[in-house]
């Protein structure tokens, strides 16, 4: 399985963003870290490859 670059270096960011905050202050930064990742590119492709039966081809964008 092939994941979006993009999802992915807002993962690790996420993580080290939030280590020592609180729960609620990390609930609140994966928050904003989804709707900015709902925006992308490779949001709208990994839907579409879904709708579609196939695999998404992700750019990272």
């Amino acid at each position: 399985m092939e994941f979006s670059p993009l999802a992915q270096r807002t993962a690790k960011k996420l993580i080290n963003d939030s280590e020592n905050a609180t729960v609620a202050t990390g609930i609140e930064l994966e928050g904003h870290a989804y709707s900015r990742l709902r925006q992308s590119e490779d949001f709208a492709e990994g839907v579409t490859a879904f709708h579609d039966k196939r695999k998404p081809v992700f750019r990272g964008r």
